[in-house]
């Protein structure tokens, strides 16, 4: 059986070849690169990518900054990812102003190209120097065991997201909420209007029995409804004779 661990490697192992396989398009793309070589590592560490409740991609940051990952949790992490190649030190200001911009500073930030990573976890204005480097490039086979392991210890999404709230829990919680509200509704005295409009009784019969509520000198009926249920279009006075003869006919009110 193969470890979480293990299974990480062979995801480095394949981003390092993806990256000599396709070095020229993700020079040029930034796009591209954070798809081949930056999106594999976060899912392997158990980032949903399509899940804005663990990653906000391209989650805003002060007035025109964006993050490119957003990593949700008590101690949020964030990846700021650029084409491969790029010279990561001439973007970090563009970090610390992005980390600085919630209000509350953010204590992690990862720079990469997808193959070097520059990890940051005491960002200021003055303190330039990452507290870790990985450069995968340069790795063989023991150091891309150690640069998982760090990867693990550091953007492993189990220590990082929030734990998923129980479903039960959730109904719990609904429940709790809709008593306070009807609490709530009671003692202000208030009448919560109907979405929709009741349905009302008919105001009248629109079928009357033949020989008890229906006159026969009033004109012919249209339609006859018989005891099973059936309706029938009315052509002559013959067709009710004929039938009421039978059994019980209802006719339809004129």
């Amino acid at each position: 059986m193969q470890s979480p661990l293990s299974r990480l490697c062979e995801v480095l192992k394949l981003v390092k070849s993806s990256a000599e396989s396709y070095r020229d398009q993700l020079q040029r793309n930034e796009a591209v690169t954070r798809a081949v070589l930056v999106d594999p590592v976060l899912m392997a560490l158990g980032w949903d990518l399509a899940n804005p409740g663990m990653v906000e991609v391209e989650k805003p940051a002060g007035a025109s900054g964006r993050f490119d990952y957003f990593l949700n949790g008590e101690a949020p992490v964030v990846v700021e990812a650029k084409k491969l190649g790029e010279p990561l030190e001439n973007h970090f200001m563009q970090i610390v102003s992005y980390a600085f911009s919630q209000g509350v500073a953010v204590s992690s930030v990862f720079l990469t190209d997808g193959m070097k990573w520059l990890h940051y976890t005491n960002l200021s204005q003055t303190n330039r120097e990452p507290a870790h480097i990985i450069n995968l490039a340069l790795c063989d086979e023991m150091e891309l065991a150690r640069a998982a392991a760090y990867f693990v210890e550091m953007l492993d999404a189990a220590l990082i997201a929030p734990t998923p709230q129980k479903v039960e829990d959730k109904i719990d919680e609904l429940e709790r909420k809709f008593n306070e509200l009807e609490r709530y509704i009671r003692a202000m005295g208030l009448i919560i209007p109907l979405l929709v409009e009741p349905v009302l009784p008919p105001t009248e019969e629109k079928w009357l029995i033949i020989g008890d509520k229906w006159d026969a000198m009033k004109k012919k009926p249209s339609r006859l409804r018989l005891p099973n249920g059936q309706i029938l279009d009315v052509r002559s006075w013959k067709e009710v004779l004929m039938e009421s003869n039978a059994s019980m006919v209802l006719v339809e009110r004129p």
